[in-house]
């Protein structure tokens, strides 16, 4: 295939933005928590991680809804969390 003939094909084909997925350790530095403190969300149902082999990760929709203060158990009104959740349990 030519230069031409790709830069066509890839102009022809839309390309769809994969969902970006954060480790631990980068949710922790973007919150200031602890680890401890991520895994007990994730455990306690506050915010959803898939696991991928050992990892466990957290999507890009989710750091975005905990930034704004909702909680993946709450109702449809997105309560927000409670001070006592978001405590830091080092």
């Amino acid at each position: 295939m030519t230069g031409e003939a790709v830069a066509e094909l890839q102009s022809a084909v839309p390309v769809r933005e994969l969902p970006r997925f954060y480790s631990y350790a980068e949710v922790v530095a973007a919150f200031g928590k602890s680890t401890r403190t991520i895994r007990w969300w994730v455990k306690s149902g506050h915010i959803h991680a898939i696991k991928i082999g050992r990892a466990r990760l957290i999507s890009e929709a989710e750091i975005f809804r905990l930034a704004n203060g909702e909680d993946a158990t709450a109702s449809s009104n997105s309560t927000e969390l409670s001070q006592s959740t978001l405590r830091d349990e080092d």
